[in-house]
């Protein structure tokens, strides 16, 4: 197997973008229709939906790349035949791995990969500033005179009248909850907000938003931020079930919830906006409220659509025909 040639990373490549492109509308296809339809979907498997989804993009690229390359590697092991050397027709010079018959480079290509590389770029690049910009919220709560969390307070106390209530950090998360809330929430409450913290905690919801924020810019513009509030609103659900179950009901929760907010509304002039006001917007708290007291939740099967997919995939990259397809396909950038 020849070591890689830039006209080899330039085809896989274009591989790769075309299948993220694929997957891409094809979600497009399928969430603008169906995406409604989730919503009385119980939250932990509507979460495990939007979540594939949201990697379908990013899975449809590595497919394709693995439609491209799994013929020569399959031969390189063992198994299977040398497809490039078989008399069908096949144009040698576009195989990706017998590369020493392929052109160095298309400009045409280098093109097509610069404007989108750099289009996804500048997203994930704001997406990184957000995130340093949370981090040096973090830093400042850090700055605040606190009491550490431990066994019998399982969260840190901070010293400000500022309502706070947040789960922060990626990979290690941990609890604050503010005096200024402790002192508005009665103790039921305050046991509601930090079993609906913990879950968050336990769970890493941060990264799994953060990360599903990366996945979510290879989608068309216009789903990307109805897949993202969409998960992040299944998270704060799952997160106040969670809760309800501890406390012994929703009740509990949906009065924690209603207080929380009113003790922030109640401090709209305060410098520090709280961390957690994201998850408390008017018409977020209102659904997840009624959620909570009155919604009767479906339980679909979501392994049916993934298996066929997984399958459908399976098939066509053991398919030597649409291997060709592919490589003769590509052979318009050259």
């Amino acid at each position: 197997m020849s070591l890689p040639s830039i006209g080899f990373l330039q085809r896989l490549s274009l591989i790769v973008m075309l299948g993220v492109s694929a997957g891409a509308v094809l979600s497009w296809g399928v969430l603008r229709s169906r995406l409604a339809s989730l919503r009385d979907v119980e939250p932990h498997r509507r979460l495990q939906r939007l979540l594939f989804w949201t990697a379908c993009p990013a899975a449809a690229g590595l497919l394709m790349a693995a439609v491209g390359l799994a013929p020569s590697w399959l031969h390189e092991i063992g198994v299977g035949h040398d497809h490039c050397h078989t008399p069908s027709g096949h144009v040698l010079e576009l195989c990706l791995l017998h590369t020493g018959h392929l052109p160095t480079s298309s400009a045409i290509g280098w093109g097509l990969i610069g404007l989108v590389v750099g289009g996804v770029g500048l997203q994930w690049a704001s997406d990184l500033q957000k995130l340093g910009h949370a981090h040096r919220t973090i830093q400042r709560l850090e700055d605040v005179p606190r009491t550490d969390a431990s066994e019998s307070q399982p969260y840190q106390r901070l010293a400000v009248d500022e309502p706070i209530a947040a789960t922060l950090g990626l990979l290690f998360p941990r609890i604050v909850i503010s005096e200024g809330l402790l002192e508005t929430l009665d103790a039921s409450h305050v046991d509601a907000v930090l079993a609906h913290e913990s879950h968050h905690a336990d769970r890493r919801h941060g990264l799994l938003c953060w990360s599903a924020r990366l996945l979510s810019r290879l989608h068309v513009p216009a789903l990307q931020s109805t897949l993202l509030d969409d998960i992040e609103l299944a998270c704060e659900q799952i997160a106040d079930r969670r809760a309800a179950e501890q406390v012994g009901g929703p009740v509990p929760v949906a009065e924690a919830l209603v207080e929380v907010k009113q003790s922030q509304l109640d401090r709209l002039g305060a410098t520090m906006t709280p961390p957690s006001s994201m998850a408390f917007d008017e018409h977020r708290l209102e659904r997840r409220v009624r959620d909570l007291l009155e919604t009767e939740w479906r339980t679909p099967n979501l392994w049916p659509p993934a298996v066929a997919l997984a399958s459908g995939g399976f098939v066509l990259a053991a398919h030597e025909p649409f291997h060709r397809a592919m490589e003769m396909g590509l052979g318009v950038f050259w």
